[in-house]
């Protein structure tokens, strides 16, 4: 019996059935307290689940706008600040990583990191638990550095999170800590991909008691192509190589996208690949950012249909959203 109770102790433990709930306060200034702090890091890789060395602290808060997240991570002698780079370019050096979960029903995750230097690294970690890069949000955040103390706030607009619903919002988070010189990983909670879906399920729970703004969040973007002839050293306009792209979210969870005559200019080159006399037609993964957009975030696949056949469409209409009980994508497309 006292068995039995200890493994029932350790599966509630394990599951975040005990672990209390972090609810998200107001606040326009910076905020600590311990109803909105987390510190209990333990190892996963290597997975012995050892707490963390140097101490790291996180706060939470929020205004009518973004979601602020405070670290207080102590550093030594082995701190890797990295190298300066480009958005979405990977730095081997000591990071920060939040994963918010706010679709509770499915499985993905937004992801924001903090780097020594103050690149910006963020994505979607998708229902096979890889990261996907072409999604990027408005995030920013602060670091203070000194001899024994990395301080980096945290600034994630609400407007880039789809979330339904009415309050209280229900949503869960994953932290990380990475020491690059000793590749080593600590989480809260406790949580490894090689557990599957599992790994969404057993995030933190935090909760959101307030209404959140509804920002319709309009984008609009024209362009046109020029061609130049280096050899001629002429320039020419095609009024056919002039279009427009407009966004609109109607709710925080849904999104209509319009585009006329798409733009595809900047799509990276196909991997060259020897298809020459094959029994099939060849296949290539899409990369034009209209078809893919919004897919990682409902975790499906852009194989689904094989929009590699629309050559080059002269105007297309795009719908996402999701609610409680279902995902939403219907797209409408003129060759």
């Amino acid at each position: 019996m006292i068995k039995y109770f200890k493994t029932v102790i350790l599966f509630m433990i394990f599951t975040g059935v005990i672990l209390n709930a972090i609810t998200i306060p107001y606040s326009q200034t910076e905020l600590k307290t311990e109803s909105n702090h987390i510190s209990d890091f333990v190892r996963i890789s290597p997975d012995d689940s050892l707490s963390i060395p140097l101490q790291t602290d996180v706060w939470f808060w929020r205004d009518k706008e973004n979601l602020f997240v405070l670290w207080e991570a102590e550093i030594n002698e082995n701190f890797e600040k990295g190298r300066f780079a480009t958005t979405d370019e990977w730095v081997e050096c000591d990071f920060l990583r939040i994963q918010i979960i706010t679709d509770i029903n499915n499985y993905y995750a937004y992801m924001f990191c903090s780097f020594p230097l103050g690149n910006k690294y963020d994505g979607i970690r998708n229902s096979n638990l890889n990261f996907e890069y072409d999604w990027n949000s408005n995030y920013e955040y602060e670091n203070i550095i000194s001899d024994d103390l990395w301080k980096s706030t945290m600034s994630i607009p609400l407007k880039d999170l789809r979330f339904y619903g009415k309050p209280p919002y229900k949503w869960k988070i994953i932290l990380t800590r990475y020491f690059e010189k000793a590749n080593d990983f600590y989480s809260f909670p406790y949580g490894k991909i090689d557990m599957g879906k599992d790994y969404f399920r057993t995030a933190y729970d935090i909760t959101i008691n307030e209404e959140l703004s509804q920002n319709k969040n309009y984008r609009i973007t024209p362009y046109f192509i020029k061609k130049y002839d280096l050899m001629e050293e002429t320039g020419s306009f095609d009024p056919e190589n002039i279009g427009l792209d407009f966004s609109y979210n109607p709710t925080s969870a849904t999104k209509v996208k319009l585009s006329i005559n798409p733009d595809f200019s900047d799509v990276p080159l196909d991997t060259e690949e020897d298809n020459f006399n094959v029994l099939y037609a060849p296949s290539f993964e899409e990369n034009r950012y209209f078809f893919i957009e919004d897919l990682d975030v409902f975790g499906v696949s852009s194989n689904l249909f094989y929009t590699r056949h629309i050559m080059q469409p002269q105007y297309a209409v795009k719908l996402t959203g999701d609610s409680e009980k279902f995902l939403l994508r219907i797209s409408f497309r003129n060759g």
